[in-house]
C-alpha cells in the first residue's frame, strides 16, 4: 500500500480563507441590511429568504399583499404600499442575493435573530481543501532516478576535465557538417539524435590524431 504524506499548500490556504473572510463580511452585511428593514433574521428566515433567487421577490410581494389584506383599499393607498416595498426591495436585494451566494461557503451559527460566523469551521474548511496528499514513495522514487542522471553528469564533467574535453552540457561541442559550424549541448543531442553515428559526427574533432 502507498504511503501518502499530507502537505499543505500555504498559499492556497491563505488564498481560500481570504476569500472565507471576505465572504463572511458580505453574510454579516447582508443580515444587517434586513435588520435595519425589521425582518426577522433567525435561521427560519434567513433560509426561506435564501433558498433561490426569487426567494425574497416572492416574500416581499407576499408581505406587501398581506398589508393591503382583503378588504377595501383605495387604489392610491394599494399604490403607495407597492411603492413602498418595491423601494425595500431595491434597497436589500443585492445584498441579500450575495448573502445567499456567500452561505454556500460560509460556515455560520444562528442565535435566535444573531448571526456569528463560525470562524473556526471556516479555518478548517480552507485548510481541508489546501491540504493535498502526496505519495513520497513515489517522489522520492523518480528523486533517484534524477540524482542518478546527476551523479552521470558530475561524472561525464570529471571524465572531461581530465581528458581536457569540451563542456559538453554547457559549452557544446563544436563540429563542421557540410561546410557549415555547428554547436551541439548535451540536451539538444539527446533530444534530437544520441545515436553513436551522430555523437561519432559532433566528438570527431576532439579526437583528431595529432
Amino acid at each position: 500500500m502507498k504511503k501518502y504524506e499530507k502537505i499543505v499548500d500555504e498559499a492556497q490556504f491563505q488564498k481560500l480563507k481570504n476569500e472565507a473572510m471576505e465572504a463572511s463580511r458580505h453574510v454579516l452585511s447582508g443580515i444587517e441590511a434586513l435588520k435595519a428593514e425589521g425582518i426577522a433574521t433567525d435561521e427560519k428566515t434567513i433560509k426561506m429568504l435564501t433558498a433561490t433567487p426569487e426567494a425574497l421577490e416572492k416574500f416581499i410581494r407576499e408581505s406587501a399583499n398581506s398589508q393591503i389584506g382583503k378588504g377595501f383599499v383605495p387604489p392610491e393607498e394599494k399604490s403607495r404600499i407597492f411603492q413602498v416595498y418595491s423601494e425595500l426591495l431595491g434597497r436589500i436585494n443585492s445584498k441579500v442575493q450575495t448573502l445567499r451566494e456567500c452561505l454556500a461557503t460560509v460556515p455560520i451559527i444562528f442565535n435566535g435573530d444573531n448571526v456569528e460566523i463560525d470562524y473556526k469551521s471556516l479555518e478548517k474548511i480552507a485548510l481541508e481543501k489546501a491540504t493535498q496528499l502526496v505519495d513520497v514513495e513515489g517522489i522520492a522514487e523518480y528523486y533517484s532516478k534524477v540524482q542518478a542522471i546527476e551523479k552521470a553528469m558530475n561524472e561525464l564533467r570529471e571524465y572531461e576535465i581530465e581528458k581536457r574535453l569540451p563542456d559538453f552540457q554547457n559549452s557544446g561541442l563544436s563540429y563542421s557538417d557540410n561546410q557549415f559550424f555547428y554547436t551541439s549541448k548535451l540536451l539538444d543531442f539527446l533530444r534530437y539524435d544520441s545515436s553513436f553515428d551522430n555523437f561519432k559526427k559532433i566528438a570527431k574533432r576532439s579526437f583528431l590524431k595529432k
